[in-house]
């Protein structure tokens, strides 16, 4: 794997009912948004979006360039260009002429479902 995995505390706007996170370093998800409060956003922290989970949404990983931190994925109809060192991801339709969908960054493995979400890719 190019970057370790890295946690972070994210911000109470980031927290949805839903969110994948950790809870005292273990695996949670966020159920209920009554619960939280700023006290237990303290204790909440969430996996900088890598490789690993380009990969368990179902992007295969099909090369990389020699010293460098880009790396190429696709799935079916898809291209995505993820930079691992600023986390940039693009995201192309192949049959649109490489129309792109989306150019930004991914924080989180949650962030990403759900820009696949809306773009309709399973």
């Amino acid at each position: 794997m190019l970057k370790e995995t890295k946690y972070y505390t994210p911000s109470i706007e980031e927290l949805y009912v839903g969110l994948e996170c950790f809870y005292n370093g273990k695996p949670h998800k966020i159920i209920d948004y009554n619960n939280l409060s700023k006290d237990s956003l303290k204790h909440i922290t969430l996996k900088y979006f890598n490789q690993e989970d380009i990969e368990s949404e179902g992007f295969t990983f099909k090369k990389r360039q020699a010293l460098n931190p880009v790396l190429y994925f696709e799935k079916e109809r898809f291209l995505l260009i993820f930079n691992s060192r600023t986390s940039t991801t693009e995201l192309y339709h192949k049959e649109h002429f490489f129309s792109v969908l989306f150019r930004g960054t991914v924080k989180n493995k949650s962030e990403f479902k759900k820009l696949l979400k809306q773009l309709n890719i399973n």
